[in-house]
């Protein structure tokens, strides 16, 4: 299944941070690739429940000490929409990544 913005997981969110959030994955997929890097190897861990956090933040870790690639930064606004992106693209990952912020 495609993500898209009106995707019911994206509507969970501010819509702003989602606009902004689609502009950012469409200019950096470099960052989507290595969520999903870090999110498969957590997983084939045997990983069975982890916060999209603790890859953002090894993330930073990756593009600050062991790259070279300074050419984006990982803004706080996105964690929570790259793991829905990982759930849309692979629901396996349903299991793995808690929803916050529903909107009632």
């Amino acid at each position: 299944m495609k993500a898209t913005p009106t995707h019911k997981y994206f509507k969970e969110l501010e819509p702003h941070i989602v606009k902004k959030f689609f502009s950012y994955h469409k200019e950096n997929p470099q960052v989507y690739k290595m969520v999903k890097k870090f999110a498969n190897e957590a997983k084939e861990a045997g990983r069975t429940h982890f916060g999209i956090k603790m890859i953002w933040e090894r993330m930073r870790w990756y593009s600050a000490v062991e790259s070279t690639d300074t050419t984006y930064r990982l803004s706080n606004d996105y964690p929570s929409c790259y793991a829905r992106l990982l759930m849309i693209e692979n629901p396996i990952f349903e299991t793995i990544f808690s929803r916050k912020g529903k909107k009632k």
